[in-house]
């Protein structure tokens, strides 16, 4: 998370008659996040030119993916949001934002055993894949859950680890052509 947050005010970011410099926040809101993951990029590329910088972030903003990865936000642990993703992260990578990903088994509420197995195999084609969740909510991890679902994510992340070759293909076509990797 990288764009200004408030969280014990209404909306929970800066308020829009704000002022930075000339332009109001509500003007610059998502431009904030753009140039904060364009800064760490290229200092990352001064600190280690030979090391390709990773950089999340959840701010968007035209040109973010010369930058970053992206995640779609906060989602919640529910059917609904698993398959919101497939749709959401294809519009992104047919706005240029390729390289993104959900929070798997969702983020906010608490994740059900059957969903967090349906979610990690689904995530197995995500060009970015993470389990994530806040706190306060159930622990998330497999192993949480009992055998049978640390057999099923486990073998759903084998998969994926046979499929990375793949995977990076299709990431290193994006970078030169520009074809999504989902």
């Amino acid at each position: 998370m990288n764009e200004p947050a408030l969280f014990h005010v209404e909306g929970k970011t800066l308020p829009g008659a704000c002022r930075h410099g000339k332009k109001l926040h509500a003007e610059v809101h998502n431009l904030y996040g753009y140039l904060m993951c364009k800064s760490v990029f290229e200092g990352m590329l001064r600190s280690k030119p030979v090391e390709p910088p990773f950089i999340l972030t959840r701010s968007g903003y035209s040109g973010i993916q010369k930058y970053a990865f992206v995640w779609t936000g906060d989602n919640t642990s529910s059917y609904e949001h698993m398959a919101m993703s497939m749709p959401t992260m294809l519009n992104l990578a047919l706005s240029g934002v390729s390289m993104v990903g959900a929070d798997v088994g969702g983020f906010a509420h608490d994740c059900t055993s059957h969903l967090l197995e349906r979610w990690t195999w689904l995530s197995v084609l995500y060009p970015f894949m993470r389990n994530h969740s806040a706190k306060g909510t159930r622990r998330q991890e497999p192993y949480a859950y009992g055998d049978k679902t640390l057999r099923t994510v486990r073998a759903a992340i084998r998969f994926r680890y046979f499929l990375l070759p793949f995977l990076f293909t299709e990431s290193v076509l994006c970078g030169k052509a520009g074809l999504p990797p989902l």
